[in-house]
């Protein structure tokens, strides 16, 4: 008798591997959720300056065009012309200015405007909405 009511003890005093897992999933969960939301902000972060560090890279090869060619290129050429001379520049053109135009992080096109009349350009990312203005992730990139 004094041996079994010392195993029933030992039983009751144990947790079954079935608590355990729950325990641990339980665990498991609840770090997710205070974890995952600073992996999201930090791979919004992270995008923003690839934007951010696409356009300096972007804007240094305008400045080179600009000393070759004595002008942006055009709206209509775009930033294509850093990579083949569709302004027909001709001989002024020393490019590519760039091995290729990059996509932003979001994988959309960078919008270039050009003002000829200022010898000027913006150079921008609409975000990850794609869309002009936004707060946050979805803001406009400029440098």
């Amino acid at each position: 008798m004094m041996k079994s009511l010392k195993n029933h003890s030992a039983k009751k005093n144990a947790f079954s591997l079935l608590e355990l897992l729950i325990v641990i999933s339980i665990m498991v969960i609840l770090t997710g959720a205070f974890l995952v939301p600073k992996f999201v902000g930090v791979k919004n972060k992270a995008k923003i300056a690839a934007a951010k560090a696409n356009i300096i890279t972007i804007k240094t090869a305008l400045e080179n065009y600009y000393i070759d060619c004595g002008k942006y290129p055009s709206d209509n050429a775009g930033l294509r012309s850093l990579v083949e001379d569709t302004d027909n520049i001709g001989i002024h053109w020393n490019g590519p200015y760039l091995s290729r135009v990059p996509k932003d992080p979001w994988n959309k096109e960078y919008v270039y405007a050009a003002d000829t009349a200022n010898a000027s350009y913006a150079i921008k990312s609409f975000g990850a909405d794609g869309k002009e203005g936004g707060t946050t992730v979805n803001q406009d990139i400029t440098e």
